[in-house]
């Protein structure tokens, strides 16, 4: 059985006051949104039959996967196709059966805890298409525990590390697309970061707390920094974000007391602005 667990305090927050799963296909659990699919949990029941809701917390749901899960890029439900493009929060949280998991190429999200807690999980394959990684999608895993200590990398996505916390420079490998959410949260003695030109995402609060940085540059590459990526970086003091059309979300800079530079683009923001983003949180 699943069980809420003080880990799950930040990976299954966001699931207390989720969906129920609408349809089961070939043992595949969804939920739709407009033409996609997202893969989700069998789930707790929520609701009642005049619309309001019984729950009042979370509850234990089922552990409904096992073996080895292979996920379609398509389904079809009540005469319509879906396209599967997200995995859910906590899809897979602890469902201790499952040996290996296949995502397909039109797979775009991977949500916080995806396949944590999945102890016999020992073989992951992932599309190339994926945008942002949640944060501790395979802690608790047997791929985890192969893994040398280090830098973590799935294909193209860098969940972190194992291990002793990184020192000094940090360089993210050549052709990595995605830095997952609280991938380098609080590691004090990480000086600078090297970011390749190939990244595109920098997920919520993965640097967050990484107090040495004292100067960050952005490739023009990446299309997001997601919320709070470099909240509380208290020495970080300059920052060049090289594409002006990067999306910056609510708390990327918060915190960041010391930070008088911006530079996004060729355009450099002015002090009232940057003083927004670092006390309210404001996106440029």
């Amino acid at each position: 059985m699943k069980k809420i667990t003080l880990f799950a305090l930040l990976i299954v927050f966001s699931c207390i006051n989720t969906y129920a799963h609408l349809a089961e296909i070939k043992g595949i659990f969804y939920r739709f949104s407009g033409s996609d699919a997202i893969v989700t949990f069998k789930s707790y029941e929520c609701g009642n039959d005049d619309g309001g809701t019984d729950m009042d917390g979370p509850e234990e749901y089922t552990n409904e996967y096992s073996g080895n899960v292979v996920i379609p890029q398509s389904v079809k439900y009540k005469g319509r196709t879906y396209r599967v493009t997200m995995i859910d929060d906590c899809a897979f949280y602890e469902c201790s059966g499952v040996t290996s998991v296949t995502l397909p190429n039109s797979i775009t999200y991977i949500g916080n805890g995806a396949f944590s807690g999945c102890t016999k999980l020992s073989h992951i394959t992932v599309g190339n298409a994926v945008k942002y990684v949640g944060w501790g999608i395979l802690d608790g895993t047997k791929w985890h525990k192969k893994q040398a200590n280090g830098i973590l990398y799935l294909g193209k996505y860098c969940l972190g590390y194992k291990g002793a916390q990184p020192e000094g420079i940090l360089k993210i490998k050549a052709g990595t697309t995605v830095i997952a959410g609280q991938a380098f949260g609080c590691c004090e003695n990480i000086t600078s970061i090297n970011l390749p030109s190939t990244l595109i995402t920098i997920g919520a609060y993965s640097f967050y707390g990484c107090n040495d940085i004292q100067s960050l540059t952005i490739p023009f590459s990446v299309k997001n920094i997601s919320v709070n990526a470099f909240f509380d970086c208290t020495q970080l003091q300059s920052v060049v974000i090289s594409n002006p059309n990067t999306q910056i979300e609510y708390g990327a800079f918060g915190s960041c007391y010391n930070l008088h530079s911006i530079k996004l683009g060729k355009k450099t923001l002015s002090t009232s602005k940057i003083q927004d983003m670092i006390e309210e949180g404001a996106v440029a």
